[in-house]
């Protein structure tokens, strides 16, 4: 019984941890950005180099939490959850670049949206490789 409502807790786990971290990765990137502001005296612009990194390093970290909060939660086979969590935050993004298209997007913006994939990914490699060892 207590496995099986971990399984059906790793879908809302791994929401959860893509919302965490996306909001506390937000929070510090505000708080640097806010020390870099007050040292050089100009603000940001999202296009600029500094709202650029912020950014990739944003989404990057919720790809990375959503994939790492799943398998977390996963009684067992976590290789394979990992895998599957990876997978599926990657077609989300493909459907968010496909979204983007329509939308009419500018290079930084479908490189940051990338880059959670990339966070995705790494997280269930990294994952694989714990287990592995």
């Amino acid at each position: 019984m207590n496995d099986t409502l971990r399984w059906v807790a790793v879908p809302f786990a791994a929401l959860a941890g893509l919302f965490i971290v996306f909001v506390i990765a937000r929070f510090l990137t505000w708080i640097n950005l806010f020390g870099y502001m007050a040292y050089t005296g100009e603000g940001v612009s999202a296009f600029s180099l500094t709202g650029i990194i912020i950014e990739l390093f944003v989404q990057a970290a919720s790809g990375y939490g959503f994939v790492l909060f799943g398998t977390y939660v996963a009684p067992s086979y976590k290789r394979i959850v990992s895998i599957i969590l990876a997978t599926i935050f990657c077609c989300i993004i493909a459907v968010s670049l496909c979204l983007a298209a329509f939308k009419g997007t500018t290079f930084w913006q479908i490189i940051s949206i990338l880059s959670g994939a990339v966070g995705a990914i790494y997280a269930s490699y990294s994952t694989n490789k714990d287990e592995t060892a």
